[in-house]
């Protein structure tokens, strides 16, 4: 077993997790340190967490809403600038560890990530209408709820930070609103709320159930993606493993 650099990995979702160590297990490398935020606060604390014990850069990996028309399911996505949902605040990444990551996702997975910005969402973008209106505001790839907190927290702690999605729900497309209802910031998901919300809107049924199919394919997509970027997704050079910690 190989011992990875000391990164940290913030997921939204504990099935997002549950993905990246598999892919370890399946590359034989042992997992980094994980931690599991839903939303922005908890990520960043999460993040923070990571960050006081050690790690010496924090990696936001899970799904994301696309915002450009060209992006598909699975499509990955690496963060160039975090933007707030007005598209005026920005955090930007440091370039190395972009580089560094895009390329090495770009030589393993045998196809280049897009590079761009992503906007924070206090809640996922429901409808076609609302992410056409933030591409347009923006001018954003895609939209997540993590990544900002998981950078906030790197920068408080002075370690590089990376943000890799997967496209999960396209541009073009509204959601059901039974695919939302157990959603909760800070906590996660519920599956009672959403049984309640089927009960109301049985014809919700036929769109939940493919965004289900999808979600699972997705999540192969994202254990694909870990165990090529696993251990340290390209980090491990020393201009970014003494970041912060002179």
């Amino acid at each position: 077993m190989t011992v990875a650099l000391s990164v940290g990995l913030i997921t939204g979702m504990d099935f997002e997790a549950a993905a990246v160590r598999r892919a370890a297990r399946g590359a034989r490398l042992l997992a980094p340190p994980i931690a599991v935020g839903a939303g922005c606060h908890a990520a960043e604390a999460a993040a923070a967490t990571l960050a006081d014990r050690g790690a010496r850069a924090l990696i936001s990996l899970g799904f994301c809403g696309a915002l450009a028309p060209d992006l598909t399911p699975g499509r990955v996505v690496v963060a160039d600038r975090l933007l707030t949902p007005d598209g005026d605040g920005a955090l930007v990444a440091e370039r190395p560890a972009l580089d560094a990551a895009a390329a090495r996702l770009a030589r393993v997975l045998g196809a280049p990530p897009a590079v761009g910005a992503l906007v924070h969402g206090d809640v996922p973008l429901a409808t076609a209408e609302a992410k056409a209106a933030a591409h347009a505001r923006t001018g954003a790839l895609g939209v997540d709820m993590e990544s900002l907190g998981v950078a906030r927290a790197a920068n408080a702690a002075g370690v590089p930070w990376l943000s890799v999605r997967l496209v999960l729900d396209t541009a073009d497309e509204t959601l059901p609103p039974a695919a939302l209802a157990g959603f909760a910031p800070g906590r996660g998901t519920s599956v009672w709320p959403v049984i309640a919300t089927l009960a109301r809107r049985p014809q919700d049924l036929p769109g939940l159930l493919r965004l289900a199919r999808r979600r699972a394919a997705v999540t192969r997509d994202l254990e694909a993606v870990a165990r090529a970027g696993l251990p340290d997704f390209g980090l491990a050079q020393p201009s970014l493993s003494e970041t912060g910690r002179s």
